[in-house]
């Protein structure tokens, strides 16, 4: 899993020409505020949960936007079919989640390609195990940056409402 991983992340700096170096600092700066989001506190030093963030969230990025861009059908690089539902499920699985800031913050980064929210990638590509017309609008969707922040990327992205981790003066819905 982590070499295609690694593979994801090197395709979308390389066909973006968006600098590792720039989205790296971004994440630094959103280091603390994410480690808030997670119950128990993560034991990895600062570089290293920066590289997690880095890596695991390109993944998810560039993964939401190949299933996207391949929907009629055509073989996504790097990845069989029978690996989605493999990944769906690992996806919605809590301790797997990162904080939708982290995703939106890296998809806003290396959109130039990309003409779909991200909201909508995500809904697309959880569709599966959703049961649902893609075509129905969630019953509630976040809409202020405050929200936007608090939330988990399943809690957003797949459920439409905003629960997820605590900051300092707002407890988790």
């Amino acid at each position: 899993m982590e070499r295609l991983k690694q593979k994801f992340v090197h395709r979308l700096f390389d066909q973006n020409g968006v600098k590792l170096d720039l989205v790296k600092n971004a994440l630094e700066k959103l280091e603390e505020e994410a480690r808030i989001c997670y119950s128990e506190e993560i034991p990895l030093k600062s570089d290293k949960f920066v590289e997690m963030m880095l890596i695991d969230g390109c993944f998810i990025v560039e993964l939401l936007r190949e299933v996207w861009q391949h929907k009629s059908g055509h073989q996504i690089p790097f990845i069989q079919r029978w690996m989605l539902p493999t990944f769906r499920r690992d996806l919605i699985m809590l301790e797997n989640q990162l904080p939708f800031f982290v995703l939106s913050e890296l998809f806003q980064m290396t959109s130039s390609r990309t003409p779909i929210s991200l909201q909508k990638l995500a809904l697309h590509f959880f569709n599966p195990l959703l049961q649902r017309d893609l075509d129905t609008t969630p019953p509630k969707m976040i809409s202020t940056d405050q929200e936007s922040k608090r939330g988990t990327f399943l809690t957003f992205s797949v459920l439409a409402f905003s629960q997820g981790c605590r900051t300092e003066g707002n407890s988790a819905s």
